[in-house]
This record gives structure tokens, C-alpha cells and sequence, in this order.
């Protein structure tokens, strides 16, 4: 009778054993994965001033084969306010006001002035090569 219950105590203790190692396992994923949680977004270079680059607009690229941007800086300002604030007639005046120009997503340009998140570029390729415009940082590429 001593032998099986040995061998139950024996049976018991390798259960826990294995919940325990079961438990520490959990436990280290969900600190693994908290810490990366809280790691800051991988930033992408953006190019600097005299650098190539690529307009970068894969949401839109399936969607619209070109997209509009500003020839002025004014331009730009009231229609990022207008997009920030849901200012419908800020966004209509800025394209009805100012001249604006078409960019396709991959398209060669060459970063001109970069002031904040605004960008002003180039166009090198397309039917508007040789012209200037203004993007958002984080629709470029390298």
C-alpha cells in the first residue's frame, strides 16, 4: 500500500511542478509583452533638405491613382487646420483658393525646406516634374 501512494504523492508533485513552470512562463510573457507594449514607435527617417525621395501614399494608392497637393504653403496651413478641426469650408477654401497639383504614390522627389511636419518638394518625375508642393512628413519615403 506504501508503494501506490508513493506513486500518487509522486503523480501530484509533477502536476505542480508543471503548473508552477506553467505559471512563471505566463507570467514572463505578460511582463515581455507589456515592455514592448510600452517602447516608443519605431520612427522612419524622413529625408532631410536636397535628399531624394518617394511621395509615400499606400492607403490611397488602390483608392485614387493621384492625389492633390498645395503649390503655396498657405495652402497647406488652412487645409491641415481645416482637416485637424473638421472645418469643412477651410478645406474647400484652401483648394478653391489656391493652385494645387498631382502626385502619385512612389513618385520621385526631392525634399526642398522641411519645417515641422510640413514639407516642401520637388516633383522630379511625372507630368508636374519641375514643380514644388507641400506634404506632410509622413507621407514620404525614402
Amino acid at each position: 500500500m506504501t508503494h501506490v501512494h508513493v506513486a500518487k504523492s509522486g503523480c501530484r508533485g509533477w502536476w505542480r511542478r508543471a503548473g508552477f513552470s506553467l505559471g512563471v512562463g505566463a507570467w514572463w510573457l505578460l511582463v515581455a509583452g507589456t515592455v514592448v507594449l510600452m517602447l516608443p514607435a519605431p520612427t522612419v527617417a524622413v529625408p532631410v533638405e536636397g535628399e531624394t525621395a518617394h511621395v509615400n501614399l499606400p492607403g490611397l494608392v488602390h483608392a485614387y491613382p493621384s492625389f492633390p497637393i498645395p503649390v503655396e504653403r498657405a495652402a497647406f496651413d488652412q487645409a491641415q487646420r481645416g482637416y485637424l478641426e473638421s472645418n469643412e469650408d477651410a478645406i474647400e477654401h484652401a483648394f478653391a483658393a489656391y493652385e494645387w497639383i498631382a502626385i502619385t504614390h512612389g513618385q520621385v522627389i526631392k525634399v526642398i525646406t522641411r519645417d515641422g511636419q510640413a514639407v516642401e518638394v520637388e516633383l522630379l518625375d511625372g507630368p508636374h516634374a519641375g514643380r514644388r508642393g507641400w506634404l506632410t512628413a509622413r507621407q514620404l519615403a525614402p
